[in-house]
C-alpha cells in the first residue's frame, strides 16, 4: 500500500470512528466517555497479508484467518440457519397427581399436553424456521461485519456483549453503528450494548431486560458467540449456567392469593416485622452459621457444636431436626415457604419446647400456624409478592424487604443476614445438590423415616439432569431448584455485600461450588481466639429493629377492595374476545403476549403495582410455555393449530383467576355479579 493509500484508509477509519462517537454521545453517553480517548492495549486494527482490514493481537496473530468480511457473513448466515438457543418447555403433567388444588395446574397441563401432542405430530416434517426472536444476544463484536446480518433478522431486543474493550474500539472504526441502532429503535425494538464488563454483569443484564420487556421473552433466547477466546467462552458458559435463574420463580396468581391470606392473618395477629433500616452496627457484627439440611451437614456437626457460642446458629427449614438430634439449639430459625406443610414438618419434631426457645425469622407469607409455634417471631417482606405489594400501597410502613431470599430456606438466611450487614457467614449443609442421589439430605433429618411415619408431606427431587463443579473439587448432581438456589446465593453475595464491608462468606459444604464463597472445610475453621458472642444483646437488637404496631388491619381490608378493582379491570382488558375470532399467526402470537404485558405495565409507577404483581407470574408462565412450544413445533400450519387450541384455554384460565379473586377478597362485588345474573 502506498503512503497516499494508507492516508486515505486512515481518513476513512477516523471518519467512521468520529461518526460513531457522535452516535455514542447521543445514545450511549457512558460509552462515549469511556472510548473518546481510548488507547488499545492488546488488539489493534491492521491490514493482513491480503490487504484486508483485520485485527492483530499483541502476539502478532490476526483474529480472522481469512477475509474478515466473508468470514463474518458466512458465520452469521450459518448461525441463523440453526441458531443455538435456549427454549422454555413445560412438560405435560397429570393434574390428578399434583399435591395442590390450584386451577393453574389444570390449564397449564392442557397447554403443555397439546403442545407435546402437536410437537410429536410435527416430527415427520422438515423444520420451517420461526424467525422472530423476542430476545437475541451476541457475544463478541470483533470487526462487526456479522452485525449487518444480525440487523436483518426479526429481533425484538438485541443484546450485544463485548467483554474486550480493544475489540469494541476496533469496531468503532468499521461498523456503521447508527444504521444498526436506528434499526433497533423503531417498531418497539431495542438494542443494548454491554462493553468491558464481567460475566456476572452480562447475566444480570438478561434479568434487567426480561424484567423491563417481559419475562415471557425468555421463551426463546438465542445466543450467538462470534469468536472463541476465554472471555467469550466465559460469557456463553455463564449464560448456560444462569438459565435456571432466568426460568425460575415466576409464581402463579394462586400463589399470590395464598400470600394475601397469610399476610392478612399475620398482620391481624400483630406479629413483629423487621424495620426498613434494620442493620447491625459497626461494633456488633456477629458471625453467622447458616445450617441447611444437605448431606454434608453431618460432617460439620462437631464444629458447629464447638463454636456455637462464638456465632449465631441459624437452622433453616428441615435442618432443625438434625441440629436438635445432635444437641444443638439454634438461636434463630428461618422459614420462607408459604405452604401449610411446613407446620407439619415442625410438629414432627415432637418438641414444642424447642420451638418456644427459638426465634423464628420468616417471610410475611408464612402459614400462620407456623408462626404460632414459636415463642418469638420476626417477619420480613418478601419482594415481588402480592402481600408485600398490598402493604406497600396501603401503609406508610417503613418495613424491610429482603432480596435474594428464594427459593430455599438457606437463601432466606443468607439474604437476611447479608441485608442486616452481619459478620462473616459460614455455610453448613448448603450443598444444593448431592454426590449420591440416595443421600440427598442429612441422615438425621426426617426425610428417610420420620416424615413418612408421621404422614408429613416433604417431597424430594433426586433428579440428576444437571451437573456442576463441586466446592471441594469433582462434580455434583443438582436439580433446577437447587441450581437456582446456588445462583441466588451468588447474587446475594455479589449485590448485598458492599465493597467496604470486611466480610467473607465461607462455603463449608461438600456440594456445589458457589462463586464468591471461599471453600473451607469444617475442620479448618478456627474461632478459638474469637470472644463469646453476647446473644442476649443480639436478641435485644432484634427487638429494637422490629415492630408490631405499624399495620392496622382495617386499612388492609379497605385497600384490598380498592386495589382489587384494578386487578379485575386488568384481567378484563387482557381478555379481548376478538382474539378468539381470528386466525393468529405464530409471529402475531408474540404481539398478543406483548400486548398483555404492556397492558399490565400501564399500572406501573403507583398503587397499581398490586395489580401487576397479581397477574405477572401467571401471565409469564402461560405465554412462556405457549411461545416456547411454537419454536419446537416444526411447521407453520401446526403452530396455528396449536394457537387456535390454547387461546380459549388461556382465556378460561384468566377468567377463572378473576372469579377466585372476587370470591376470596371482594364478596360485595361477587354478590353484585350474582344479582345481575
Amino acid at each position: 500500500m502506498t503512503e497516499n493509500q494508507n492516508d486515505m484508509l486512515n481518513n476513512v477509519l477516523n471518519f467512521t470512528f468520529e461518526y460513531n462517537m457522535n452516535l455514542l454521545k447521543e445514545k450511549f453517553p457512558h460509552l462515549h466517555e469511556r472510548f473518546k480517548d481510548y488507547q488499545p492495549k492488546q488488539f489493534k486494527i491492521a491490514l493482513d497479508k491480503s490487504g484486508e482490514l483485520n485485527i492483530i493481537g499483541a502476539d502478532g496473530n490476526f483474529i480472522y484467518s481469512e477475509n474478515p468480511k466473508q468470514v463474518c457473513e458466512f458465520q452469521a448466515k450459518a448461525y441463523f440457519s440453526n441458531p443455538l438457543k435456549s427454549i422454555y418447555k413445560l412438560n405435560p403433567i397429570d393434574p390428578e397427581k399434583q399435591p395442590f388444588d390450584y386451577i393453574h395446574i389444570k390449564y397449564m397441563a392442557e397447554i403443555a399436553r397439546k403442545g407435546k401432542e402437536i410437537v410429536d405430530e410435527s416430527l415427520q416434517f422438515n423444520y420451517e424456521p420461526l424467525t422472530r426472536y423476542p430476545l437475541l444476544s451476541v457475544i463478541g463484536i470483533g470487526l462487526g461485519y456479522h452485525l449487518e446480518v444480525v440487523a436483518k433478522q426479526n429481533i425484538d431486543h438485541l443484546y450485544i456483549y463485548e467483554p474486550n474493550p480493544d475489540l469494541f474500539f476496533a469496531s468503532l472504526c468499521v461498523v456503521d453503528y447508527r444504521k444498526l441502532v436506528d434499526r433497533f429503535t423503531q417498531d418497539n425494538k431495542t438494542i443494548t450494548l454491554l462493553i468491558d464488563n464481567p460475566v456476572d454483569k452480562y447475566i444480570d443484564g438478561f434479568q434487567y431486560l426480561l424484567h423491563k420487556f417481559g419475562q415471557h421473552n425468555s421463551s426463546c433466547m438465542p445466543v450467538y458467540k462470534h469468536y472463541d477466546n476465554e472471555l467469550a467462552d466465559q460469557g456463553l458458559k455463564g449464560f448456560i449456567k444462569g438459565l435456571n435463574y432466568f426460568y425460575g420463580g415466576f409464581g402463579f396468581f394462586e400463589d399470590e392469593v395464598v400470600s394475601l391470606k397469610h399476610t392478612y392473618q399475620n398482620i391481624k395477629a400483630k406479629n413483629k416485622f423487621l424495620s426498613e433500616g434494620a442493620i447491625f452496627t459497626e461494633d456488633v457484627k456477629p458471625k453467622v452459621f447458616v445450617c441447611g439440611s444437605g448431606p454434608s451437614l453431618d460432617d460439620a456437626i462437631e464444629q458447629i457444636k464447638k463454636y456455637q457460642d462464638k456465632a449465631l446458629v441459624i437452622s433453616c427449614g428441615t435442618s432443625l431436626m438434625p441440629l436438635h438430634r445432635n444437641g444443638i439449639i439454634p438461636d434463630y430459625h428461618v422459614e420462607v415457604e408459604r405452604t401449610d406443610h411446613v407446620a407439619g414438618v415442625l410438629r414432627a419434631l415432637d418438641n414444642p419446647e424447642l420451638l418456644q426457645q427459638t426465634t423464628l425469622i420468616g417471610m410475611n407469607t408464612l402459614f400462620p400456624e407456623v408462626v404460632e409455634q414459636f415463642g418469638d417471631a420476626i417477619l420480613f417482606l418478601k419482594p415481588n409478592d402480592g402481600g408485600t405489594d398490598l402493604i406497600r400501597v396501603t401503609y406508610r410502613h417503613g418495613l424491610k424487604q429482603v432480596y435474594a431470599t428464594n427459593p430455599t430456606v438457606t437463601n432466606g438466611a443468607v439474604g437476611i443476614f447479608n441485608a442486616l450487614k452481619s459478620g462473616d457467614i459460614y455455610l453448613f449443609g448448603c450443598d444444593y445438590g448431592y454426590k449420591d442421589p440416595e443421600q440427598h439430605h442429612s441422615k438425621h433429618t426426617g426425610y428417610y423415616k420420620t416424615y413418612k411415619e408421621k404422614k408429613v408431606t416433604a417431597g424430594v427431587d433426586k433428579s440428576t439432569n444437571i451437573v456442576r463443579d463441586g466446592n471441594f473439587g469433582g462434580q455434583v448432581f443438582t436439580n433446577h431448584v437447587f441450581d437456582w438456589a446456588r445462583n441466588s446465593v451468588e447474587y446475594s453475595i455479589r449485590h448485598h455485600i458492599e465493597e467496604w464491608e470486611d466480610k467473607k462468606v465461607f462455603n463449608c459444604s461438600d456440594g456445589l461450588a458457589i462463586d464468591g464463597a471461599a471453600p473451607l472445610r469444617p475442620t479448618e475453621i478456627n474461632l478459638d481466639d474469637e470472644p463469646v458472642l453476647d446473644k442476649t444483646m443480639i436478641k435485644q437488637i432484634f427487638n429494637e429493629i422490629s415492630a408490631d404496631d405499624k399495620l392496622p388491619v382495617e386499612e388492609w381490608e379497605k385497600s384490598i377492595h380498592q386495589r382489587g378493582l384494578e386487578v379485575v379491570k386488568l384481567i378484563d382488558d387482557i381478555l379481548d374476545r376478538r382474539f378468539l375470532e381470528v386466525d393468529i399467526s405464530p409471529e402475531q402470537m408474540f404481539d398478543v403476549a406483548q400486548r398483555a404485558f404492556y397492558l399490565m405495565m400501564e399500572y406501573e409507577g403507583g398503587k397499581g403495582i398490586f395489580a401487576i404483581r397479581m397477574m405477572k407470574g401467571s401471565l409469564t408462565y402461560v405465554f412462556s410455555t405457549v411461545l416456547g412450544y411454537l419454536f419446537i413445533i416444526k411447521t407453520d400450519k401446526l403452530r396455528r393449530q396449536y394457537i387456535n387450541h390454547v387461546m380459549p384455554v388461556i382465556y378460561d384460565y384468566f377468567e377463572g383467576l378473576k372469579q377466585i379473586f372476587i370470591e376470596e377478597f371482594m364478596p360485595a362485588l361477587d354478590n353484585e355479579q350474582s344479582e345481575a345474573k
